[in-house]
């Protein structure tokens, strides 16, 4: 290789990628998981207070935890209408060959899975984006199955509600399961309501949400299940997913999952906590930036001090108030300045090593009566 050296020159070929790969057998190709950024504050002391605090807040129901049969794992995933890709087949040279489907790769329905540690699988529920839902697929669901219908095609909190009253409370009647059960599942705001609260309660429901951003982690049916169903795609795609959820394979799928995530047996000390992201130097850097950031916010309100006396009270009144600033204008432009530095501080809080993250009390987690959104007159019925 002569010089000057250009970009291709520099490039490895594929025989060295391979005699690399070979002599560092630690080393393999991955598809990078997707996670949310906010999963990076998950740490494993919080996730260890956790389960001190949902096993404290049982009181006399921490009995359940030790009978594998009531405690239940809930929630729902997506799965795509249309294939990716069809089966290979031959076609004329230069021309494309298309496979037609009547559904857009942009339609998507929602399933709603509710399992015991046992891998006993309560019926699930499939939401559709429709108004009515056509006579075809209502005749092809397996019995017990669950159909439903959202505006979106989403989770929503009627429907999950007319989930619970409807199908999970029949089904732990008709399997004779002993009540109180636990429900384990994430906090979402569908999952609130406060007929569901009331319900709930009268029917010895407890449902705990789990700690925030951490389903990756504590959810069993993430961990464990979702995968396996997900990779059996062209089943999917095809027919309903009883067969595959009632599959031997997938039991032992269940019971691994409520293991690797500590809910049976309830141990701390079960999770995998290598799942936890880890990143020290960007930790560190931030750790920094807030520590700059604070000491500007610190000079800028004493010059504002030093200017008028009064000034700063009236900033931070029309912060709190949300509104722009109407005082002085010759004091617009500082005070833009000083809420911007003050915001920036808030945006480095939720990542910071030496600031920990805000969680709602466990309380709330335990209590959907707690949920400040949207609450129903009375639920819903879909038709």
């Amino acid at each position: 290789m002569g010089f000057p050296v250009d970009r291709e020159g520099l490039l490895s070929s594929e025989k060295w990628f391979y005699s690399f790969m070979q002599h560092h057998k630690i080393l393999s190709q991955k598809h990078a998981e997707n996670v949310n950024r906010a999963r990076g504050s998950v740490t494993e002391e919080k996730i260890r207070n956790w389960f001190t605090e949902v096993y404290g807040l049982l009181g006399d129901d921490a009995i359940i935890l030790k009978e594998p049969n009531r405690i239940f794992n809930l929630d729902e995933t997506c799965f795509s209408l249309a294939p990716n890709k069809g089966e290979l087949i031959l076609g004329e040279r230069g021309k494309n060959v298309y496979d037609e489907h009547s559904n857009s790769n942009k339609e998507n329905i929602t399933t709603l899975f509710a399992t015991n540690a046992l891998g006993t699988w309560a019926p699930p529920l499939t939401l559709y984006k429709y108004k009515k839902i056509p006579a075809i697929i209502a005749r092809s669901a397996p019995p017990n199955w669950g159909i439903g219908k959202s505006e979106n095609g989403w989770m929503t909190s009627e429907t999950f509600y007319e989930y619970m009253s409807n199908i999970f409370l029949p089904f732990l009647i008709e399997n004779n399961i002993e009540r109180p059960v636990i429900v384990f599942l994430d906090g979402h705001k569908s999952h609130l309501s406060l007929y569901l609260s009331k319900f709930c309660r009268g029917n010895k429901i407890i449902m705990v949400a789990l700690y925030p951003n951490s389903t990756h982690i504590l959810q069993p049916l993430d961990v464990a299940v979702f995968g396996p169903l997900k990779s059996t795609k062209e089943q999917i795609e095809k027919n309903f997913l009883s067969g595959i959820i009632n599959n031997p394979e997938m039991k032992t799928n269940v019971e691994s999952g409520f293991r690797a995530t500590g809910l049976y047996l309830f141990d701390s000390n079960n999770v995998d906590y290598s799942k936890i992201i880890v990143r020290t130097n960007q930790l560190r850097r931030i750790d920094l930036n807030v520590e700059n950031l604070m000491s500007h916010l610190v000079f800028i309100e004493n010059k504002i001090f030093e200017l008028d006396v009064d000034l700063l009270g009236k900033f931070k009144r029309a912060e709190r108030g949300g509104y722009a600033w109407d005082g002085n204008e010759e004091a617009v432009l500082l005070f833009k300045l000083w809420l911007e530095v003050k915001n920036d501080t808030k945006n480095y809080d939720h990542v910071s090593t030496s600031t920990p993250v805000s969680s709602p009390p466990i309380d709330y987690l335990l209590s959907p009566t707690n949920y400040n959104g949207k609450i129903h007159d009375r639920p819903t019925t879909s038709n």
